[in-house]
């Protein structure tokens, strides 16, 4: 299992849009892949409803659980959408 930490930078933190697409290329993924915020339970990434409970707002830090055979080069594709996602 592979651990990344971020602070989300978009304005609007976690919206619908924004897990909408990180729950798409989830779902594409062999590997188990969850979001957690500290204090709260962890949330898969393929679930859209999940991963809006977690309330995640700009500015707050996020953790990035994955766990599979290719777990580092989904680490590298979850870093990209989230870095291209924080600019919209």
């Amino acid at each position: 299992m592979i651990t990344y930490k971020r602070v989300i930078q978009n304005p609007l933190g976690l919206h619908a849009a924004y897990v909408a697409e990180i729950a798409a290329w989830a779902k594409l993924s062999s590997s188990s892949i969850y979001l957690r915020k500290p204090g709260r339970k962890t949330a898969n990434a393929k679930d859209v409803v999940a991963l809006l409970g977690l309330m995640v707002k700009a500015g707050e830090e996020l953790e990035i659980l994955i766990d599979g055979d290719d777990e580092i080069e989904e680490m590298k594709h979850m870093a990209a959408l989230m870095d291209r996602l924080d600019l919209v």
